[in-house]
């Protein structure tokens, strides 16, 4: 249990904290403003749906400001994306269980041998300019994802046309991954309304095949999207508009909410969440981790002279923390405590892994053995958002139940991105480990683990055997080799060589009003939603 000094302490703190969220999840707020005083009616429930409604108009909640909503390539944060996402489709869409189906697509042939992918589309499909959807479109989509040096396109090394309706995509090496890079993170853009208005125009005017159509962007204010008549999918959509509102401040989010003057708050800050459950809100949570918040911490093992170097000292931190308390106390359970890299419901987690369970006394008898009887003193970077700062404020508790003293040191996300970026900006101590804990171990494990990687790697050490492993999963031909090489990895890292100490992964609350059907939002991938199927009960 965290101690009772602590919880004051975090209360306390988090009363004067701004109501910044993290760069790309949702909103935030204080630990514990005063409970809502409006009941959010729980009727009419599910059980008395009579069945889709055309008409209406969508209002969602979102926290931040996005930069690109039409230019993919150039997409770097959530809310860009998820607001895209109504009016820009892919050739895949995860389903509830999270596997890759086909969307845009009509089907795909995958030969790893020839490292090809044949990919035939569904016919008959508008861009919002009234151009076709066809293989050109796709081609030239695929192009500017591989000529902007995008990291999902890696692997590709060209697109051919092989007749209308059909491309072949071929690969420079075979990547295990190649769907989800590809046929998730490339959202299909109009290339005529490119070529005719240009770059600029494009980041700005999202045009797609999607079930919403863009109507304009009041910056820091809303977008706004209305009912595209030729959608492909015939009865859909029902609603008339959506209407993405921007609001920054955490209580006015809330109290819009209460108000209903908005119909859904996305992925929000737990404490948030824990508010409007119990008001009454109908909240959906992410069931499989995939394109979730990971947060742990981990120290500079790269630095001979850090005592992180020493292997000992990195597993006494891991059992120094009780990750149960964390997430019961601070973030009121909507988060999923793991011991490496995704959630325990997701295929690539090995149950074998040492589970790091809470035992000071263990951490002090490794702390001893690696020749720290009296422990030592360092430094704990973080980001300053308030749940990042409440949850490492516990850990430097905890850390110093085993004499680690830790002065914690916040930096904005700016400086944040700069630090956690390979050979970016030197650090040095103990620093939040934060990033996408997706199943997707071929994508997103390089990005900390391999020497060619894009975060943190600069400060953390790796093995030859990891680097192999993490070229052997991108290389695997069918799933059970994939899945025994995942196993592998996660012993390798966070067992025999403990290089971070996970603590758990968001469940990326989304809180509805009852009169909200069919909402979409994927319970099996935080960065998905399908705003076609939604349709209003009031």
């Amino acid at each position: 249990m965290i101690k009772k000094g602590f919880i004051l302490k975090l209360l306390s703190l988090s009363l004067i904290l701004s109501l910044l969220f993290f760069s790309i999840y949702g909103c935030s707020s204080p630990s514990s403003p005063a409970k809502p005083t409006e009941t959010v009616p729980k009727e009419p429930t599910e059980k008395e749906s009579t069945g889709p409604r055309e008409g209406g108009v969508l209002k969602a909640g979102i926290s931040l400001y996005p930069t690109v909503l039409g230019y993919v390539p150039e997409m770097k944060t959530y809310q860009e994306y998820v607001i895209s996402l109504t009016a820009l489709e892919s050739l895949g869409r995860y389903n509830e269980a999270g596997q890759m189906e086909p969307w845009l697509a009509e089907d795909w042939e995958i030969d790893p041998t020839a490292k090809t992918i044949t990919v035939k589309l569904k016919k008959g499909i508008k861009f919002h300019d009234g151009t076709d959807f066809n293989a050109e479109a796709v081609k030239w989509n695929m192009d500017e994802f591989l000529n902007y040096g995008r990291s999902e396109a890696r692997d590709l090394e060209s697109t051919d046309v092989i007749d209308e309706y059909t491309v072949r995509l071929n690969l420079k090496t075979w990547n295990s991954s190649i769907l989800e890079a590809l046929f998730y993170f490339v959202l299909m853009t109009s290339p005529t309304a490119f070529e005719e208005n240009g770059k600029d125009w494009a980041i700005n005017n999202p045009v797609g095949t999607g079930p919403f159509k863009f109507e304009n962007w009041d910056r820091d204010v809303a977008v706004k999207f209305s009912k595209f008549d030729d959608y492909w999918q015939e009865g859909k959509p029902y609603l008339d508009a959506v209407e993405w509102h921007l609001i920054a401040d955490t209580m006015t989010a809330m109290a819009s909410f209460q108000a209903k003057d908005i119909d859904v708050l996305v992925n929000l800050d737990p404490d948030i969440a824990r508010q409007l459950e119990a008001a009454g809100a109908s909240i959906k949570k992410l069931e499989t981790g995939l394109g979730a918040l990971s947060i742990g911490f981990c120290g500079d093992s790269i630095n001979p002279n850090s005592p992180f170097s020493d292997a000992r000292v990195r597993k006494a931190i891991s059992f120094a923390v009780d990750k149960e308390a964390i997430v019961k106390n601070i973030l009121y359970g909507y988060a999923v405590v793991t011991n490496q890299w995704g959630v325990p419901s997701s295929w690539c987690y090995n149950p074998d892994v040492e589970k790091y369970d809470y035992n000071p006394e263990k951490a002090k008898e490794l702390l001893a053995e690696a020749g720290y009887p009296n422990g030592f003193k360092t430094k704990l970077t973080t980001l300053n958002s308030p749940m990042e700062v409440q949850v490492m404020t516990a850990v430097q508790g905890y850390l110093a139940d085993i004499g680690i003293d830790a002065q914690m040191e916040l930096v904005e996300t700016a400086h944040y991105r700069e630090i956690t970026a390979a050979g970016a900006v030197p650090w040095e101590g103990l620093i939040l480990a934060r990033g996408r804990g997706d199943a997707d171990i071929v994508t997103y494990m390089p990005r900390n683990f391999s020497k060619k990687g894009l975060l943190m790697v600069n400060g953390l050490m790796t093995t030859d055997k990891i680097e192999q492993l993490l070229l052997d999963a991108a290389d695997a031909k069918d799933f059970d080799t994939l899945k025994e090489i995942a196993f592998e990895l996660q012993k390798e890292i966070y067992e025999e060589n403990c290089i971070i100490t996970q603590l758990f992964v968001l469940s990326m609350p989304v809180a509805k009003q009852p009169y909200v059907r069919d909402d979409a939002f994927n319970k099996a991938h935080a960065n998905l939603w399908g705003p076609e199927n939604i349709w209003l009960e009031k």
